[in-house]
């Protein structure tokens, strides 16, 4: 679910994007985003922007579902490990 809910929230995020700055397709979209890695990377003054504009980092999709699946199993082998509370 939290997979899910990050997905939607960045497709959101990209389409407010798109239409802040008057970009109407993605495409548009991912050559503004070279332009600025570009620019960035000019004259070395950002080195570490420049860097990361490369070769961006970050959880994918595949790993953010997987964590998001072994939080889940670990949240209900507690509870199923968990002692019963006194009076049930």
């Amino acid at each position: 679910m939290t997979a899910a809910l990050g997905s939607a929230q960045q497709e959101a995020e990209e389409l407010a994007v798109r239409r802040r700055y008057g970009l109407p397709s993605a495409e548009q979209l991912d050559a503004a985003i070279t332009a600025a890695r570009d620019l960035a990377a000019e004259g070395g003054r950002h080195p570490l922007l420049a860097a990361w504009m490369a070769s961006p980092s970050g959880a994918g999709l595949d790993e953010q579902f997987r964590l998001s699946l072994d939080f889940l199993i670990e949240g209900v082998a507690r509870r199923l490990n968990a002692p019963e509370p006194e009076g049930s």
